[in-house]
């Protein structure tokens, strides 16, 4: 009986650095919370990173579309203005024809 007595009351009473055994659970719940969260943050960073090179990775190709359809246009419009040109000239020579 004596022994189930002295257990709790040297554990209260021990200190070790100043501390009580229940400043020393605090102390150690309170580093452990810090250490997950820190381990947390560390996975929710690395899952953004990743998250921001894929989207990186989408808008080089919205890029590389954009230009090659920004080009295709180009030739379109080269290819209007040749023709506008070509109607011109053939209408230019039908009303020569005509005066």
């Amino acid at each position: 009986m004596y022994l189930f007595t002295l257990i709790p009351c040297a554990a209260t009473q021990w200190t070790g650095l100043g501390l009580t055994v229940g400043d020393w659970t605090a102390l150690i719940t309170l580093i452990g919370s810090v250490a997950f969260m820190i381990f947390r943050l560390g996975r929710i960073m690395t899952r953004l990173s990743d998250s921001i090179d894929e989207l990186n990775k989408q808008n080089q190709k919205r890029d590389a579309s954009l230009d090659e359809l920004t080009e295709h246009v180009q030739r379109h419009d080269q290819q209007f203005i040749r023709d506008e040109e070509r109607i011109n000239q053939l209408f230019q020579l039908t009303s020569k024809k005509e005066s």
